[in-house]
């Protein structure tokens, strides 16, 4: 996997980290309902970044000539 790819997930990741948690905070003062349904949109980003993160991964090992990747 290259460093460009785990950069990139990394970031997504963090940003989707910082949301969840201002997203806890603020959802304090809203009705569950409202909370719930935002949390759900954030796993919900949280599931495609894991998706494109292994599908990146994917691609790299299944054609490491085209990618520019070389085991050994």
């Amino acid at each position: 996997m290259s460093t460009e790819i785990i950069s990139d997930s990394a970031s997504r990741f963090k940003i989707l980290e910082d949301r969840v948690r201002q997203t806890s905070r603020i959802g304090q003062t809203k009705p569950t309902a409202e909370m719930e349904d935002e949390f759900k949109a954030l796993m919900d980003r949280m599931d495609d970044v894991y998706q494109i993160a292994y599908n990146r991964h994917t691609l790299v090992m299944d054609c490491p000539d085209r990618i520019g990747h070389r085991d050994g």
